[in-house]
């Protein structure tokens, strides 16, 4: 009997362990599956950054011709980076990128031959649509070609002429006067002559008086007073050029702060 209890219980001792044993299977299956589809947490992106630092060399260039003619003291004009800015030999700004510069005087050409002056400061690259790497640096500085001499040459020139103008007509005046005096002497003469003749020896005409200045300028004193007038006014009509930065031309600036930016490469 005791035999017989023995074998029931080993025998559902062997079904029970089997039972465990295809149970513990099914469970690492289903474990196996689950930790396939498994997927963790997503984690914030980190984005590498660079420090660009404060008096790195930043070249920016002009993709158009400014000029006096159409820019203003106060306007911002857009220029371009010239080079790529690299920090360890990374990329960290692309050639290309928008670059802005303020105009701090624009003066157009004036009369007397002045001629245009163009000045600008950069003021900062665009990195990213809310991000700017400020800059610094001399500001860039065009003059137009001065054409000042000019206008001195045309007024001192005029002024000139009129001096002689008024000379030459001061020789021609005292020809005159001399050929009036000699005119007039020479008519004393003669009637002296023509009283003698008719037995009047006792009388003596009395000698013509002196010549007197001719009135009124003469025709050249007219003009030289009017070149005297207009010569300065002429000046005042010449007028420098306007002051150009070509195409194409190369500004030097640099970063005016510790900037961290965004790595491109």
């Amino acid at each position: 009997m005791k035999t017989v209890i023995s074998f029931a219980c080993a025998v559902c001792f062997v079904a029970l362990a089997s039972s465990l044993a295809k149970a513990q299977l099914s469970a690492e299956i289903n474990s196996v599956k689950s930790w396939s589809d498994y997927k963790e947490p997503l984690e914030p992106r980190t984005i590498p950054m660079a420090l660009v630092e404060a008096g790195t060399p930043i070249y920016l260039v002009t993709h158009n011709e400014f000029s006096t003619k159409y820019i203003k003291t106060g306007m911002t004009i857009c220029l371009y980076l010239k080079f790529p800015v690299k920090v360890e030999g990374y990329k960290v700004i692309p050639s290309g990128t928008p670059a802005y510069c303020k105009v701090t005087q624009a003066d157009k050409p004036h009369g007397n031959g002045r001629a245009g002056y163009i000045e600008i400061e950069p003021l900062y690259i665009k990195v990213s649509p809310d991000e700017v790497l400020p800059l610094t640096g001399n500001p860039l500085v065009s003059m137009g070609r001065d054409r000042e001499a000019l206008g001195m040459i045309v007024a001192q020139g005029g002024m000139a002429a009129a001096g002689l103008m008024n000379q030459a007509q001061g020789m021609i005046d005292t020809k005159k006067e001399k050929r009036r005096a000699m005119q007039q002497q020479q008519g004393y003469q003669e009637a002296q002559q023509q009283a003698m003749a008719m037995g009047f020896s006792n009388i003596k005409l009395a000698q013509p008086a002196a010549s007197q200045a001719v009135q009124g300028p003469g025709g050249l004193s007219q003009v030289a007073q009017t070149l005297n007038i207009v010569a300065p006014l002429v000046g005042l009509l010449i007028r420098g050029k306007h002051a150009v930065i070509p195409q194409g031309y190369i500004l030097n600036a640099y970063a005016g702060a510790d900037t961290w930016v965004e790595m491109k490469d």
